[in-house]
């Protein structure tokens, strides 16, 4: 009597790409086995895979690999390679809109930090915060300041975000002490002399 064939595998899984969110939750499914027989001459069963490789917010890759000995001591395996995509990039929280400031406002103006994030679980979470680079360029006649937030992570994504703050001109001038009309006497007249103000 001849051996029983040798089992095959009952639809093995073939490569696939997964999201990061997608690899969280990932779980590693049993495959089945069988030799298509019947009575004492089948052979059939289930195995767990394993699994090697890592991934992060980068993204990664996965080998799942199945292995099977049946009672003849014959040994069939199977390998699945999957890819994990790179999570979201970030994305800034509430970034600040073009503003305008008094002349007085913009001596004390401070600009916050702003913080990113992708929003994602765990392994595949992007966050952070970037200080800003303040551009100043104005006088008493008004002008502008620029306001400029840029990261880069380690996955190469590139955010920036740009405030324009326009700044209006300082109040006018105004005399301080102002004297009053008087009248003088001729004498008097000849000795004056106008204050400065």
């Amino acid at each position: 009597i001849t051996p029983t064939p040798i089992p095959v595998w009952v639809n093995p899984p073939a490569d696939q790409t997964i999201s990061c969110a997608e690899a969280e939750t990932y779980t590693i499914p049993e495959l089945g086995f069988t030799n298509n027989e019947s009575n004492n001459c089948l052979i059939n069963g289930t195995v767990a895979g394993t699994r090697t490789g890592s991934y992060d917010e980068c993204g990664g890759t996965w080998t799942i690999e199945w292995t099977a000995t049946d009672e003849c001591e014959r040994t069939i395996r199977h390998e699945q390679v999957i890819t994990i995509l790179p999570a979201p990039p970030p994305q800034w929280g509430s970034p600040p809109g073009d503003i305008t400031l008094t002349c007085e406002e913009a001596e004390t103006f401070q600009p916050s930090v702003l913080a990113y994030s992708n929003g994602a679980p765990e392994s595949c979470l992007i966050e952070g915060i970037a200080e800003p680079t303040v551009q100043k360029d104005y006088d008493a006649c008004g002008g502008n300041i620029t306001v400029f937030w840029e990261h880069e992570d380690d996955c190469g994504n590139q955010i920036s975000h740009q405030q324009n703050i326009t700044i209006e001109p300082a109040s006018a001038p105004q005399w301080v002490e102002v004297p009053q009309d008087l009248t003088l006497s001729c004498t008097e007249a000849n000795a004056f002399v106008p204050s400065n103000l």
